[in-house]
């Protein structure tokens, strides 16, 4: 299972990777402008880690307290961070 700082994290470096190809001069045109069309549509990490703040929040987990079951819609997607403490 997929936690959600891990989910975030990839889709951070997918950004960064993302990122290097469409800068990567020997890489193949049509692939640096297919990363292009992909980041400007992509979410940054500010995005995502604010989407996982809002999770947090919005599923009870910052003040440590469950919100009721026919509250919750799914699980959180994004994490409020990239890392597990």
């Amino acid at each position: 299972m997929t936690l959600p700082y891990e989910r975030s994290l990839a889709v951070v470096e997918t950004r960064k990777f993302l990122e290097q190809v469409f800068a990567d001069p020997t890489v193949h045109e049509s692939l640096r402008e297919q990363a292009n069309r992909l980041l400007r549509h992509y979410p940054t990490e500010r995005d995502v880690l604010r989407v996982g703040r809002l999770e947090n929040v919005l599923y009870g987990l910052s003040a440590g307290t469950a919100l009721p079951t026919e509250a919750v819609v799914s699980l959180p997607v994004f994490g409020g961070r990239l890392d597990w403490d």
